[in-house]
């Protein structure tokens, strides 16, 4: 089974998404470690950043950015709808955002284990789970091969990750 830190969903998490994709990687039959909603106090273009989940597998390291609600991106901004129908819009979009953040995160554990540590070298990969609605948008930011959405089932997360780490290698 995979291990979850926290082994628990606080119930401060509003986003049905995490919650969903939570519940997903806490039966997950493989040995790994989840981490989620891992802070980055040490970000490359913010004050603090936010990874909503990160797995530590054999392939490496992966980290995920969940939108849930409703999602799109219009005249180059993004559009997030939660579940009340509440929009907040941005400039930077999930691909962006989880890039970044695996960029912020890898920077960070070189620094901290050095640049020639096994860690260091290993894998980091990244992706985006859009779980409650199909995503079909497109664009030159957007990879449709990292993308997880609701025409998935829970069944194919393990093939998913998998997925992902064959794309980044």
């Amino acid at each position: 089974m995979a291990r979850m830190i926290p082994p628990f969903l606080d119930d401060k998490v509003q986003s049905n998404g995490e919650r969903k994709i939570f519940s997903i990687l806490e039966h997950i039959k493989q040995n790994w470690v989840v981490l989620h909603s891992l802070g980055l106090a040490k970000h490359e273009s913010k004050i603090f950043g936010e990874i909503d989940f990160v797995i530590i597998c054999e392939q490496g390291v992966l980290c995920l950015e969940i939108k849930g609600g409703f999602v799109r991106r219009e005249n180059g901004y993004w559009h997030f709808f939660d579940r009340y129908g509440n929009e907040t819009v941005k400039k930077e979009g999930p691909f962006e955002q989880v890039q970044s953040g695996t960029a912020s995160l890898r920077k960070c554990i070189q620094k901290h284990f050095g640049v020639n540590a096994i860690v260091s070298k290993c894998q980091f990969a990244w992706g985006v789970v859009f779980p409650d609605i199909p995503f079909t948008q497109n664009g030159p930011d957007i990879l449709p091969e990292v993308v997880f959405d609701s025409r998935n089932s829970s069944d194919e997360f393990e093939a998913y990750v998998q997925r992902i780490f064959a794309y980044w290698r």
